[in-house]
C-alpha cells in the first residue's frame, strides 16, 4: 500500500491528465479520493477539494456515486469543526442510499449519530 504521500502525489498527476483531457467524472472523482488523502494527512485544503470535487461532478455520475463523493466534504467539515455543514452532507448522503437501497446508507447513518442530535 503506497504512502499517503505517494498516493497524493498520484492523484495529483492523474488529476492533471483528467483536466487536461476534459475528463469530468475522473477529474471529479480524483478530486474526492484526493481530499480523503489530504484530511487523513491533516492537510486544511481537504475540505476545499472535497467541495470541488462535488461541483465537478454536479450533474454528472447519478444518486449513487453523489452519495459516495458526500460523505467525503462531511468528513472535512467534521474535521474543521463545522458539524451542521458536516450534517448536511451526510444526511443528503444518507437520503440518496437509503432511497436507492444501498448498504452505504448505514455508514452515512452511524456518521449522523456521531454528531448527536
Amino acid at each position: 500500500m503506497p504512502s499517503a504521500r505517494a498516493g497524493s502525489a498520484e492523484f495529483t498527476t492523474a488529476l492533471a491528465t483528467f483536466r487536461q483531457n476534459r475528463l469530468r467524472l475522473w477529474t471529479g472523482m480524483t478530486l474526492c479520493r484526493l481530499s480523503v488523502v489530504r484530511l487523513a494527512k491533516g492537510e486544511p485544503e481537504a475540505a476545499a477539494l472535497a467541495g470541488e470535487s462535488l461541483s465537478t461532478l454536479r450533474g454528472i455520475g447519478g444518486d449513487w456515486r453523489r452519495a459516495t463523493v458526500l460523505v467525503a466534504p462531511g468528513r472535512a467539515r467534521h474535521a474543521q469543526g463545522r458539524l451542521e455543514a458536516a450534517r448536511g452532507h451526510w444526511e443528503e448522503a444518507f437520503a440518496l442510499f437509503d432511497e436507492l437501497g444501498h448498504p452505504d446508507a448505514r455508514e452515512a447513518e452511524e456518521l449522523l449519530q456521531g454528531l448527536g442530535p
